[in-house]
């Protein structure tokens, strides 16, 4: 063999090595990179946890504050037992009596598009229906009376010592709205008296308190 076929072997072999050497050195950069990114992606992770768990003073005595509010909010709303249906009417007809207000009915308003909005279905976790922590009641009063004490009958529901909202008020002429009863004569005579026949809706809420978290004899 030559000298000039051995440099040949030699230099086919010096490539040959720095070709894999090179391989191997892309191959490796490249791993590295995808470390570099991974570790990135975990500081940015562990950058916001820290940041969340900075938070959780802050968010504690919100939620603190938030439970606050809602028990002052409670402390002026009805009972359960108020808003049956008898105690209910009962509590309105005592502003009534003495401001010679008459109650003809009064009947539950059903409102569904208030109603609580259950929980999606479908996703995984989902515990079922949300439980809301108030609730509205809701009465329709027809009720005869002339206008002033109307006002006053009003004013004492709204400043009673617990929530009431008096809404939808409609007044029309005595009788205004019965069958025929003499022409227009009737209807003039019946504009003219003090009486009014009058429509409202008196609503009001019950607070729920959600139950405890944990099972019995856990610690909270």
């Amino acid at each position: 063999m030559s000298d000039k076929q051995r440099l040949v072997i030699v230099g086919g072999v010096i490539l040959g090595l720095v070709g894999g050497l090179g391989t191997l050195t892309w191959f490796q950069y490249r791993k590295n990179s995808a470390y570099s990114e991974q570790i990135a992606v975990k500081q940015q992770e562990a950058g916001e946890a820290k940041q969340k768990i900075a938070r959780i003073p802050a968010l504690r005595q919100q939620a603190q504050e938030l439970s606050e509010q809602v028990d002052r909010y409670a402390s002026i709303l009805p009972k359960e037992r108020e808003v049956v249906h008898d105690a209910f009417v009962e509590t309105i007809a005592r502003f009534a009596r003495d401001l010679k207000i008459e109650i003809l009915r009064a009947d539950p308003v059903d409102r569904p598009d208030k109603a609580p909005a259950p929980a999606a279905a479908g996703k995984q976790g989902s515990p079922g229906p949300v439980k809301q922590a108030f609730s509205e009641h809701s009465y329709r009063f027809e009720l005869v009376g002339d206008f002033p004490n109307f006002l006053r009958f009003v004013n004492k529901i709204e400043n009673w010592d617990r929530f009431l909202a008096v809404e939808e008020i409609e007044i029309r002429p005595f009788a205004a709205g019965s069958e025929a009863r003499g022409g227009q004569d009737k209807e003039i005579e019946a504009a003219k008296r003090s009486e009014k026949n009058i429509e409202l809706v008196v609503t009001t809420y019950t607070h729920t308190p959600r139950a405890q978290s944990g099972k019995p004899g856990e610690k909270q």
